[in-house]
């Protein structure tokens, strides 16, 4: 009996590894895109909403994101930028199975004109 326990405890262990193994960069990705999306908000001032939307863009396609044109919405209101992206991503739970997840991030900020090369 004791053999049997530790034999379902190790598999869980296992099984509880390998999902954190493959879902932990799924969601390190999702975070590292909120970035870049805040940082092309922050310095959108002078770029139109189809170049922000290009720029997202690439941004996703470096970290390998499946987001297309149509998942991403960019707003110019004022001296305010909005991005809205909405993707769905699949998931390893566990070996062989995926769960596909859907993220959405919402981002809003205040268009500064300042540079990189401006700040003394």
């Amino acid at each position: 009996m004791t053999m049997l326990r530790r034999l379902v405890a190790l598999t869980v262990v296992v099984l509880i590894g390998h999902a954190g193994w493959k879902i932990g960069p799924v969601y390190l990705s999702y975070f590292e895109f909120k970035t870049r999306l805040e940082e092309i908000a922050r310095f959108s001032a002078d770029r139109s909403e189809a170049e922000i939307q290009t720029l997202a863009l690439t941004a996703a396609k470096k970290l390998e994101l499946p987001v297309t044109a149509q998942d991403v919405r960019v707003r110019k209101v004022g001296d305010h930028t909005y991005i809205d992206v909405a993707y769905r991503q699949a998931l390893e739970v566990l070996p062989r199975y995926q769960y596909p997840q859907d993220f959405a991030i919402n981002v809003q900020a205040l268009q500064s004109r300042v540079r990189l090369g401006d700040v003394r």
